[in-house]
């Protein structure tokens, strides 16, 4: 799994489909401050043209604190997943989670055999049914108890 890391957004001026110059965003996070250099760190990458309707989404590493390279072009502006050949002018270049990877979780989960520890009231925010299929202990600061499989109950904040 890629690495990932907050508020990383740099520039850049590069052209073609080579190896990124990076720049420091005023104010961000730079990829050299959260990854490893050498190669040793692989991440998620978006680029983005700020004149331009280029863009790109892949896995990167760094070479060098200001060299960004495209090991795996995952999707683009072109519709394929190889290279864009960016034009001149000012790129963003972030590290961001793709949506792909993100855990979304609804309102009403169903758990089969887990055990909640120490639930409070900013845990169950939105959260108010709980389905126990299965056997299921419930225990709040040191008090518990083993509910029975196949029963609804109804949490109260």
């Amino acid at each position: 799994m890629p690495a990932v890391a907050n508020l990383i957004h740099e520039t850049s001026q590069t052209t073609g489909t080579g190896n990124l110059t990076i720049a420091a965003a005023n104010g961000r996070q730079r990829f050299s401050g959260a990854f490893a250099l050498s190669g040793s760190d692989t991440f998620d990458y978006f680029i983005s043209s700020q004149s331009a309707a280029e863009w790109e989404r892949g896995t990167g590493s760094l070479v060098d604190a200001n060299t960004l390279v495209r090991d795996t072009v995952l999707e683009n502006s072109n519709g394929d997943t190889s290279p864009v050949s960016f034009s001149s002018g000012v790129k963003d270049v972030m590290n961001d989670v793709p949506a792909v990877s993100q855990v979304q979780i609804s309102l009403t989960q169903t758990l089969s055999n887990k055990t909640l520890t120490t639930l409070n009231s900013g845990q169950l925010a939105g959260h108010r049914n709980l389905i126990i299929n299965g056997d299921m202990s419930v225990s709040q600061r040191g008090t518990g108890f083993t509910a029975p499989a196949n029963t609804d109950y109804t949490l109260d904040r």
